[in-house]
C-alpha cells in the first residue's frame, strides 16, 4: 500500500500543514524543483503562500530527504 503525504508527514512526526502537503504534491510532478519553482507551483494551490513558508516547510521535509518519500 503506498503512503499518501498526510501518512508521510505523520510517521516523521511533522505537522500537517497545507504547505507542506502542497510541497509534497509539487515535488510529486516537478521531482526537481528549485525553491522559486515550488513557490509558484504551491502559490496556485494556497495563493496566500509566501516565499518564506516555503522555505520554513521545506526544511522541515529536507532533514528526513534520505528517506523514499515519493
Amino acid at each position: 500500500m503506498e503512503s499518501t503525504h498526510k501518512d508521510i508527514l505523520k510517521n516523521h512526526k511533522l505537522s500537517l500543514t497545507a504547505v507542506r502537503l502542497a510541497i509534497l504534491d509539487a515535488l510529486e510532478t516537478k521531482p526537481h524543483s528549485d525553491a522559486e519553482q515550488l513557490f509558484k507551483l504551491v502559490k496556485h494551490k494556497i495563493s496566500t503562500t509566501s516565499k518564506q513558508a516555503i522555505v520554513s516547510g521545506g526544511d522541515k521535509l529536507v532533514h528526513w530527504s534520505g528517506d523514499i518519500i515519493l
